[in-house]
């Protein structure tokens, strides 16, 4: 799955082209199909919902606060920012190959989600009776290689910590320590970015644009004066 072509809906809105959409709105669940293309600049304002026959793909832009996928919907994220949180319900599709949910994500018993890139900030949680499914290498429980990635199915105790690298190359972390929820996960080894980029990224100013993690051959440095945005951090937790 992934974005459809346009010509497959009744209506089609793209941002920011068209108005920006207020808050409380959704799309789908009226018998009619409907895409939203969020672009770079255009803004979705909160608590939006995806419904049957409603598909949003964002390659930019920003969500305010909220928006939720419900059975029938489909989101698809390549680029730009959810400010707050997102859920996804039983009978709907995630795919998520790059971009930013900045505070938490839930998969719910009965949604399929596939991540491939991008990052969670924090509260990244896959229930019982999902279906996620993570592409990418180097995956690791607890430390140790987990060796044959496409047979793994994976759930994380208390005191568990799962890491990988996605297809984008972005490093990620999961762990009930961090308030993780990881049941029941699919690993899938693919293809990445090679070889990594070992150019130093170099954190100068205040709040900068957020380095989506470090793989094995990267490096980070902060200079005098780096800081972060709270709610903005890589996917490798301090």
């Amino acid at each position: 799955m992934g974005p459809s072509d346009s010509a497959l809906f009744d209506t089609v809105i793209n941002l920011p082209h068209e108005p920006n959409i207020g808050s409380g709105q959704s799309i789908g669940g009226d018998g009619l199909t409907t895409q939203v293309n969020l672009a770079e600049d255009g803004f979705i304002n909160s608590v939006f919902d995806v419904r049957a026959g409603g598909e949003l793909n964002m390659t930019g832009g920003r969500i305010n606060t909220s928006m939720n996928v419900r059975a029938g919907g489909e989101f698809n994220i390549s680029v730009g920012l959810v400010g707050f949180t997102g859920q996804a319900f039983d009978g709907s599709f995630v795919r998520m190959t790059g971009g930013l949910i900045d505070q938490s994500f839930e998969v719910r018993s009965g949604a399929v989600m596939e991540l491939r890139g991008g990052a969670v900030s924090r509260r990244f949680r896959a229930r019982a009776g999902s279906e996620l499914e993570v592409f990418g290498q180097d995956f690791r429980l607890n430390g140790n290689v987990i060796a044959t990635p496409d047979l793994a199915e994976v759930s994380l105790g208390p005191d568990d910590v799962l890491t990988g690298v996605l297809e984008d190359g972005s490093a990620f972390i999961f762990s009930p320590q961090a308030d993780d929820v990881i049941l029941d996960v699919q690993l899938n080894q693919s293809l990445l970015p090679s070889p990594a980029d070992t150019t130093p990224i170099v954190v100068d100013t205040l709040n900068p644009g957020r380095p989506s993690g470090v793989r094995l051959g990267k490096r980070l440095r902060s200079a005098t004066g780096a800081s972060y945005p709270s709610t903005s951090r890589p996917w490798t937790r301090p």
